[in-house]
């Protein structure tokens, strides 16, 4: 093993050495990378659901008024950007089931 203080020769033509390459993913670690896709995935949906229903009864109940419910949803808009942009990258890939 090289001391650090050593330069190192890098170019296109070298492979890396032992220990320089990054590790393969085994069937495990792809299996535990799309498990939290998941979650993730899932989760957030299930938030954003979660904030239109308490929206929704906040109007049946009278807690808000429609124009306060415009408002809601307007600042929910980012959140739904991000759930939309989840369930693309995740549904996309055809392997959520």
């Amino acid at each position: 093993m090289n001391n650090l203080n050593d330069p190192v020769d890098i170019s296109e033509d070298v492979t890396p050495g032992e220990g320089l390459a990054p590790p393969k993913v085994d069937e495990r670690g792809k299996k535990k990378e799309d498990d939290t896709r998941q979650v993730l995935a899932y989760g957030i949906l299930a938030v954003l659901g979660l904030l239109y229903l308490l929206m929704l009864l906040a109007v049946v109940f009278k807690a808000l008024t429609a124009d306060d419910m415009v408002r809601v949803a307007g600042a929910l808009s980012g959140f739904q950007t991000l759930a939309a942009a989840v369930a693309g990258f995740y549904f996309a890939r055809g392997k959520h089931l």
